[in-house]
């Protein structure tokens, strides 16, 4: 549609040279209307809403309402009452702009208000200086722009205290909107903004409205139950960032919410912490509450290194071990890529385990795999393949149930020798995998690959050749 406006209005242009009728309409159609279309995608910029995702919207609809515009003009302003006609005009094609605006994009009107809202509370915080911080936020009476502006503040790292505090005091409540929807009431307030920013001075400030028996604090206590994954969501803030500080930081912020809030320690929070092995929150987490589910506390006890308890568990009962913890794993799987090295071998020297039992319908091992990975992440591979790889190989051959094909596969992967090396310290010689190898590539033809690599020098045959998986 743009293309086509674009030629009637060039082509008017043209034409316009010679008739004085057509340089009236450009002059009081297409240019009043270019202008308007101009200005309202300024004003949206200016007011910091991206239009990227909208720019072809406005200018397929303005170009669309434009052409429809210049048409009905060449028609009409031969007619009389050509002023009038101009300005209906107009008129109309701003009510369908509007119109078609609201029905095209539903949420445009709202965000508009949002992104003017936030540009206001934003030049209000830079208006603050120091020492005058009372003054300027004290002379502000309207609710969403302070609950704004504290939504604001508490992104900044460099936001001072006192301002933090001044608009706690002056908002009737971190922890939800009072001008917003009631779907939008919690999930957008200013305690969940900072807490997803990981703001220790903010939640630290804001705690303090969790503590007592008033109403407004059971309302906010409420509000803060209602998020289940909460804190499942905070381990996945400090995993993406990947920070030393990030993980203190969370752990700061865990125990001032739980200090107040107990409730908040889930199976989701435990879930999201088990999966990320983050020994000292797991250990700060137990302090308050282990898990409920007895194979997740298995898992606590294991990574946290607390071997004793974990045999005697398993001694208990053997089976936990085989405890689906995904839909691709187990108890016993989990442990192996997650458990202190000497909790694993305790297990696995125990005689507990019975390896046939933890081969799939496939032939395929997670344990074996999960091992392998761990081993190949670690720079210590060698004295990690020892603690954890070695002791599980010897298991698998001693029961006869070693993965032959998924083996193999690895094998014919291993260019530094890790799995080769470990089944040899298990007790499966060189020739012994050679053999395991092309048995299994006389049944599998497509996991071909030059055996002398395995073990020896013959590793190094072929380096840069590929190997199908």
């Amino acid at each position: 549609m743009p293309w086509l406006f674009s030629a009637i209005a060039v082509g008017t242009i043209i034409f316009s040279f010679k008739k004085p009728r057509l340089q009236k309409i450009i002059l009081w159609v297409v240019l009043p209307q270019f202008l308007m279309l101009t200005f309202f995608c300024g004003w949206l910029s200016s007011i910091g809403l991206g239009i990227t995702l909208l720019l072809k919207t406005l200018t397929g609809l303005g170009s669309l309402i434009m052409t429809g515009s210049l048409i009905v003009m060449l028609w009409v302003d031969k007619r009389r009452h050509a002023v009038s006609l101009r300005l209906a005009c107009h008129i109309l094609a701003i009510i369908i702009f509007s119109l078609s605006l609201y029905l095209l994009s539903p949420g445009f009107f709202s965000a508009t208000q949002q992104a003017d809202l936030r540009t206001q509370a934003n030049r209000q915080l830079m208006q603050i200086e120091k020492g005058k911080e009372s003054e300027v936020i004290d002379a502000i009476d309207d609710p969403a722009i302070l609950e704004e502006m504290l939504d604001i503040a508490v992104l900044r790292s460099d936001e001072s205290e006192t301002v933090i505090r001044l608009l706690t005091d002056r908002v009737e409540s971190p922890f939800y909107l009072t001008t917003a929807t009631d779907t939008q009431a919690a999930q957008n307030a200013p305690f969940f903004t900072a807490f997803n920013a990981l703001n220790v001075t903010a939640i630290r400030l804001f705690s303090d409205a969790l503590a007592g028996s008033s109403a407004q604090a059971e309302k906010n206590r409420r509000i803060l139950r209602q998020d289940q994954r909460l804190l499942a969501r905070g381990l996945r803030e400090i995993t993406l960032n990947g920070s030393p500080v990030a993980e203190a930081d969370f752990m700061l912020i865990s125990k001032m919410l739980l200090d107040k809030e107990p409730e908040l320690l889930n199976e989701a929070a435990w879930r999201g912490v088990l999966r990320a092995r983050y020994k000292a929150i797991i250990e700060l987490f137990w302090r308050y509450r282990p898990p409920e589910k007895r194979e997740n506390s298995v898992l606590a006890l294991a990574i946290m290194g607390k071997t004793p308890q974990v045999i005697a568990q398993i001694n208990n009962t053997p089976q936990i071990l085989e405890k689906q913890s995904g839909p691709y794993s187990t108890l016993l799987s989990d442990i192996v890529y997650e458990a202190e090295p000497e909790v694993i071998q305790r297990i696995v020297n125990s005689g507990s385990v019975d390896w046939q039992r933890f081969v799939d319908r496939n032939g395929e091992s997670k344990i074996l795999g999960n091992a392998l990975e761990r081993v190949r992440e670690n720079e210590e591979s060698k004295v990690l393949s020892a603690q954890i790889l070695q002791p599980i190989l010897r298991g698998m051959i001693a029961q006869r149930a070693l993965p032959e094909e998924q083996t193999t596969r690895y094998l014919s992967l291993d260019r530094r020798g890790i799995l080769s090396d470990a089944l040899s310290d298990a007790g499966l010689s060189c020739q012994q995998q050679k053999a395991m190898a092309e048995k299994v590539i006389v049944k599998v033809p497509h996991l071909r690959f030059d055996t002398r690599r395995i073990c020896g020098p013959g590793r190094q045959i072929a380096e840069d050749d590929e190997y199908s998986q």
